[in-house]
Order: C-alpha cells, then structure tokens, then sequence
C-alpha cells in the first residue's frame, strides 16, 4: 500500500499594502491578523492529516476487500454479462475522467501526487478486467473516476483560488487610497488573502478558495463605506447645482468622481457646473430673440443651449415653444402652394402643401375639404401610372415586380378590372416559375443523397412545367447532364462462397452463388449476406455511372453468438 509523505512545512506569506515603505516603518510586535493567521493554518492543517490518515486506511480497507473478492466468479451465465457490462461502463467512465483531468495540468506536488495515485490503479484495475475478475475490475474503476474527479475539482479550486488572489491584489491597489474609511476591515481582507497563499503553497486548494472568497467579501464592506461617502456628494453636488453655485458643485462632483471616476452622474453633475455660467446668459439672449420675434434664431439659441446642457428644462421648453411658433407661421405659406399646385394638376404636391397646412390647424374645416378633393383627383392619375408600370414590367418578363403592382393597385384601389385581369396571369406565370425552382430544388437534393432515379423525375418534371422563354442556367444544365449519365446501368460483379443467401436491399435476391454480375442502377445500396448459424453480413455499396467498382464478395463466415 502506498503511503503519502507528509506536506513539508507551510511557507509563510505577508500582503503588503500597497503605496507604503516596509523598510521605513519603526518594530513593533507580531501583527494580530498574522497571529490569526497562523493559528487558522495549524487547525486546517491538524484537520488534514486526520483526514489523510483516514482515506489512507479507508483505501488499504477496500483494495482488502478486492483482494478478497478477487477469485469469486458468477457460476449464471446472465450475471457474469451483467458484471462486465458493468466493469466496461466502469472503465469508460474512469477513462473519461483521466481524460478530463489530464486537460488541466498542473506542477503543484499536490496535484501531481493526486494524478500518481490515479495512474496507479490503471495497471491492477485493467490486469482484473483483463483476468475477467469483474468485481474488483468495477470497484478499481470506480475508484479511479472518484480520485480522478477529486482532483480536477481541486484543480479547480487552485484556479479559482489563484484567479481570486489575482484580483484581489488589484482591488487592494484600486482601494488602498480609501482605507482609513474602514481600518479593520481592510485589515481582515489582507489577513484572510494571506492565509489563502499558505493554503495554496500547502496544497490545501479549497481553503485557499474558501479564504481568498472571504477576503473579497470582506472588502465588499470597504466598497460600502466608499458607495456611502460617495452618495454624500452626489446629494451636495445636485444641491448646488440647483442653487447655481458652480464652484461648490464642482468641489462636491470632483470628490465623487474621486471615489468612484466612472460615476456618470458625477461627470455630468461637473460639466453642468463648469458651464452654468455660459447657460444661463444663452437663455437670457434666446428669450430676447422669441420677444422680438426672431423665432428661427431663438429656436436655434435654445437647441444650442440644451445641447451644451442637455438636462436645462427651460432650453428645452424654448425648443418646443419656438418650433410650435414657426409652424403656426408656416400655415398660411403652405396653403398658398397647395392652391398653385392644384391649380396646375400637380396633385401629389398639392396634397403635401395641404397636409403640411392641416398638421398646423388640425381642425381647419376648408382645408380638409381641399385635401380630399385633391386625393380624389391624385387618386385616379396614380391608377394610370401603377398600370403603366405593371404593363412594363410583364414585357421585360419581370413577373414578380409586375405582381406585386398589381397587388399594390388593388390594395390601393378594389376591384380595379385591369389589375385583378393582371394578377391572375401573372400568379399563374410564377405559379409555374415557382414549381420548376422547386422541383429542380428537390432533383438537386435528390441527386445529393445518391436517390438518382427520384431525382431524374423530379427533374423532368420541371422541364415540363417550366415556362418556354426561360432558358435554363448553367448549374441547370449540369445537373441535367449528371443526371443523364447516372440514368444508365452499371455492371456489378459479386462474389460469395455458395452458401450465403445475397440480397440487395430494397432491390433484388440474388441467391446462393459463388460468382454472378448484375446491372444496377446507380445509387447507394446495402447488401446481405444471411446464412444459417452465421452472423449477417452488410456492405454498403456505392455505385456511379463512370466509375471502377471492385467486386464486392458477401461472405458469412462469423457464427452467430449462442
């Protein structure tokens, strides 16, 4: 029985905080957190070796019991197949898992150890398999998936421990500026991330996670103290901001950001104070600008105002109000241009003018009245166009640009004689266009699976439903002349003892023959070879116009199992 060596003494590890000068600090006595420290570690480590001693005896117990079990055998038939399954299903597992394992290498003598604990069975465990000593084989595999899973879980630890300690070391350089907030527990957090090292150096990888886990919490409650102190001068900063005091804002703002730099509502907090000033004197001259009149350079003033301050409620209102103006102006400009477009026919300008006059004066009743009358008229000369388009696209062969006109005018016009005369023939067209694609598409798919004749009818079916002014393409024309070549026979020698029933599935029975040669057609097909006592035999045969098949012998000579 192997014995593990005792873990050579813990190696001690101090986190420095970052930003000081050990060198330059005066003695003083032992640290408490490293007293903490220290004594953490000798427990866990009183805790291990127990723990060792018992899976060591626990281990010499149970390759007892294999030893013992090692001679018996099942005198049913039925168990003994059961027992190998088992022990197969077992040493597939155990296999797998060294698998597994072994994609996270690691050099810790720890983990090394584990892997030789591991390798070690596999010789005794695969000798029982081989001695067809099942019981033990399955209890030997069992425990060779168990140790092989313990250590990529530890493994696991190990990284997540490491990963841990890693960020932790970031979090301590990124806080170490705030530690007078919270003294102790900064404190606490370097002495569980230190105990974590001494755990990890020691092999011990899920305390070194359980620790460095604690020392990240722990400094979650620094995190507090910054977030409290933090929300202290976003409330300062917003008290200022609304009293238009610039300077006290920004002194509140930049020690926000100072705790926390990509705290959004600081920086826009701080751009708001150094550019209040410059705000309020826009929005002096803006309302300057909409008293006098001058609405277009008062609505320009308030939008360049709300952009420099995009949270001034009073630019914003100033945009809206300014605009608001400018369209009330508006209305009677563009009435004057609906009534010249109508004037001229020019129907589809008239209806915008008066459109854009109603989205002014919603209400205005002489407007509407217009409008209608506009979309009547604009309503008949769009009729002509839409047919004028369709015509044209069905001369260029462009049935699915012509349809879709045709549905639009529908749509756009019920019941309209020219268009539903058009929508039918041109849905029969692609009706027709659209059984030939799909029938070319299933030869292809056919074609691919090696179902030639299915293939060859799908196609000729296209042909014949394809309309006489589509010339065919060239994957078109490919695909037909693959297909005529694989329409032919081809000669296919077989071979077998004559004794063995041939049959190809789905296709013939050949028989009982030594030699004989059949014409096939092209395709993928499966051979049988059935013979009393014996085992079937199967051979997938592939056959193609063009090319050389070697003769394929269909032999049973493997007798069945009892």
């Amino acid at each position: 029985m192997a014995t593990e060596t005792p873990a050579p003494p813990a190696r001690k590890h101090r986190v420095v905080a970052l930003g000081t000068d050990p060198a330059a600090a005066p003695r003083k006595a032992m640290p408490r957190w490293l007293i903490i420290t220290a004594s953490i570690v000798g427990l866990l480590l009183v805790v291990l070796t127990v723990r060792v001693i018992i899976v060591l005896r626990e281990l010499e117990r149970a390759r007892s019991e294999l030893t013992a079990a090692g001679g018996a055998s099942a005198a049913d038939p039925s168990v003994a197949f059961a027992n190998r399954s088992r022990a197969e299903s077992a040493r597939q597992a155990a296999m797998r898992s060294i698998e597994s394992a072994g994609k996270i290498p690691s050099q810790h003598p720890t983990a090394l150890q584990m892997m030789v604990e591991v390798e070690r069975l596999r010789d005794p465990a695969d000798k029982a398999f081989g001695d067809r000593d099942y019981a033990k084989a399955i209890q030997l595999f069992e425990e060779i998936s168990r140790r092989a899973d313990t250590y990529t879980a530890a493994m696991e630890d190990m990284r997540k421990a490491q990963d841990g300690y890693a960020n932790f070391l970031l979090a301590i350089a990124r806080l170490q500026k705030f530690r007078p907030l919270a003294p102790d527990k900064f404190e606490l957090a370097l002495t569980a991330a230190g105990a974590s090292q001494q755990f990890l150096d020691q092999g011990s990888f899920g305390p070194a996670r359980q620790q460095i886990d604690e020392a990240m919490k722990t400094l979650g409650a620094v995190e507090e103290s910054i977030k409290a102190e933090l929300e202290l001068k976003l409330a300062e900063g917003r008290t200022a901001l609304a009293q238009g005091s610039g300077q006290a804002a920004s002194t509140a703002f930049e020690r926000a950001l100072e705790l926390q730099p990509e705290n959004e509502i600081a920086a826009q907090g701080l751009a708001r104070a150094k550019t209040i000033d410059r705000v309020f004197a826009m929005l002096a001259d803006a309302d300057r600008f909409e008293a006098a009149g001058k609405l277009e350079e008062a609505r320009d003033l308030f939008a360049k105002t709300f952009e420099l301050d995009g949270q001034s409620a009073a630019a914003q209102a100033g945009v809206s109000r300014t605009k608001a103006a400018i369209k009330k102006r508006d209305f009677d400009s563009a009435r004057a241009r609906a009534t010249a477009a109508a004037a001229e026919n020019r129907w589809t300008d008239a209806i915008a003018a008066y459109v854009e006059a109603q989205k002014v004066e919603p209400d205005n009743e002489e407007v509407k009245k217009l409008l209608a009358e506009s979309r009547v008229r604009e309503r008949e000369q769009r009729v002509q166009d839409m047919l004028k388009t369709a015509y044209d696209a069905e001369r260029q062969y462009a049935w699915a640009d012509a349809r879709r006109v045709y549905l639009e005018l529908l749509a756009f016009q019920p019941g309209q004689t020219e268009a539903e005369e058009g929508l039918l023939r041109t849905g029969k067209v692609t009706r027709a266009l659209l059984k030939f694609e799909r029938l070319l598409e299933d030869a292809r798919s056919l074609a691919a699976r090696a179902d030639f004749q299915a293939a060859i009818n799908s196609f000729n079916e296209a042909m014949a439903s394809k309309p006489a002014y589509l010339e065919l393409q060239l994957d078109q024309i490919e695909l037909k002349e693959m297909l005529e070549r694989q329409s032919k026979p081809v000669s296919i020698a077989f071979v077998s003892d004559g004794k063995t029933w041939v049959t190809i599935s789905g296709l013939q029975l050949l028989g009982k023959f030594t030699t004989t040669s059949v014409n096939i057609l092209p395709g993928n097909y499966e051979v049988i070879g059935r013979r009393k006592g014996y085992a079937d035999v199967r051979e997938v045969i592939r056959v193609r116009a063009g090319e050389a098949i070697e003769p394929v012998t269909i032999i049973a000579t493997k007798r069945a199992a009892n």
